[in-house]
């Protein structure tokens, strides 16, 4: 098992962007509103005459449509239902084309998409998985059977995001090291620490950092 931890530097960058730039660039907007007051006025007014007049009359009633749809579960519904033929329809036959020429290939995976692992599975030139923990997703106990799944292909498992100990511990307990690839990215270098300590504690036979 081969797990790598990142460190994320633009962090603190970030952090600073939010406190520092943002505050600072509000101070002008308003600066500017003191400045010139009939300006942003009849900027306002042209503004909102423009929304009344055209965006609302033209994005209301598709929003409203999507989210019925959306709401009574009919979206997620028909795209169950015709994206698997879609894809061995159109995209298979091509990842199989374009798998042959290169020597390693692995393809990106979220939770949304496993309706489609057996047919993505089915590309014997598919060397590798990787499937992303999302944000609000599944979660690793969850995508297990899938991670099994990958593994009794014979294809490499690449696991991506911002896992804790726990989920690399049940990881490690439910499934064979082997063939299998740790990518976890943190955005706080404590937590990553943590991480790093956790995984040298660890039984893993082979571990980046």
């Amino acid at each position: 098992m081969i797990v790598r931890v990142i460190k994320m530097p633009y962090a603190r960058a970030r952090n600073s962007f939010f406190l520092v730039i943002i505050p600072m660039l509000a101070v002008v907007f308003n600066v500017l509103l003191v400045i010139y007051p009939g300006e942003a006025l009849n900027a306002a007014r042209e503004g909102l005459q423009l929304w009344m007049s055209s965006v609302l009359p033209s994005l209301l009633p598709f929003i409203a449509g999507i989210n019925i749809l959306r709401g009574t579960g009919f979206v997620r519904f028909i795209g169950a239902l015709l994206s698997p033929a879609l894809y061995r329809e159109f995209f298979l036959e091509n990842e199989r084309r374009f798998c042959e020429k290169y020597a390693y290939t692995m393809m990106h995976l979220h939770s949304s998409s496993f309706h489609l692992l057996d047919d993505i599975l089915s590309n014997e030139n598919l060397k590798a998985v990787e499937i992303n923990k999302d944000v609000g997703g599944q979660s690793i106990a969850q995508m297990l059977a899938q991670f099994r799944k990958v593994r009794e292909k014979k294809r490499c498992l690449v696991l991506w995001g911002d896992l804790c100990e726990e989920e690399i511990q049940l990881i490690a307990n439910e499934l064979s090291p082997e063939g299998i690839f740790f990518n976890i990215l943190h955005p706080e270098f404590r937590k990553a620490e943590k991480i790093n300590t956790f995984l040298k504690a660890s039984n893993f036979r082979d571990t980046a950092f």
